[in-house]
This record gives C-alpha cells, structure tokens and sequence, in this order.
C-alpha cells in the first residue's frame, strides 16, 4: 500500500532538487521507485512530497534530506567565500 511522506526542503533549493529539465528528480524516482511531487514555483512551499512503498519512500526521503544537507553546506561555502 502506497504512503506519502512530506519533507521539508527550502523553496530556493527546489530548483536542485529538480536539476535541468527535470534530471536530478527523476533519477531519484527511478532509483527509488517512488514518485516526488514538487510544488509549483508560485506556490512558494517547502514541502515536497515522496509517494510509493513504505521502505522505498524512508530510502528516497534519506537521499533527498542529504542532497538538502550537501547543497545548504554549498551554499554556506559560497556565502563564507563572499565574506573574504
């Protein structure tokens, strides 16, 4: 039976989750087998959903949580890099 998990990701690093024309999401849907719902840009929300089996959606929500923690630590970089 199909769940739906919802995961907090910052608006302004959908467009990373997504990748160019969609790549990054759906690489992680075919390696999870789930489905990821992104909220459309003028709906500014954080929240993605990831639906599919339950084992498959804990796997996908953990690659997606450190994609977030990878790409806000990228982000920190760019930002103390600015500061020199």
């Amino acid at each position: 039976m199909p769940i739906t998990e919802e995961v907090a990701v910052p608006y302004d690093l959908h467009r990373f989750i997504i990748g160019q024309k969609g790549r990054d999401v759906r690489k992680m849907m075919e390696e999870f087998d789930v489905n990821v719902a992104i909220p459309a840009a003028e709906e500014h929300s954080d929240i993605v959903k990831i639906t599919g089996p339950p084992a498959n959606v804990a796997k996908a929500k953990n690659a997606l949580d450190e994609k977030v923690k990878q790409l806000e630590a990228e982000q920190e970089d760019r930002v103390s890099m600015a500061e020199r």
